[in-house]
């Protein structure tokens, strides 16, 4: 098992891929270099719809959304899916 920490710099993405083509496949290219070594890769995001969470979505397979037991967090779990289901 591998883990990679996030960095303060990850704070600057949406900034700094702002306006690029591809910037929501950055996350996919990245572990398509190293699918081989890995059966598994878990990518945990804030809890913002920004280019991290876009990059996320767009190279996992699978999705957990891990929420509170109230109405309101219920209610924005619809929309998260919603955005990653083809």
């Amino acid at each position: 098992m591998h883990l990679m920490p996030a960095s303060t710099a990850l704070a600057t993405l949406d900034r700094q891929l702002g306006t690029q083509d591809g910037q929501g496949l950055v996350l996919v290219r990245a572990l398509a270099q190293v699918a081989n070594r890995y059966q598994h890769v878990i990518i945990d995001c804030p809890p913002v719809l920004g280019v991290l969470m876009v990059n996320a979505l767009a190279a996992c397979d699978h999705l957990i959304i891990p929420v509170q037991a109230e109405f309101l967090a219920l209610e924005r779990t619809g929309t998260h899916a919603e955005y990653h289901l083809p």
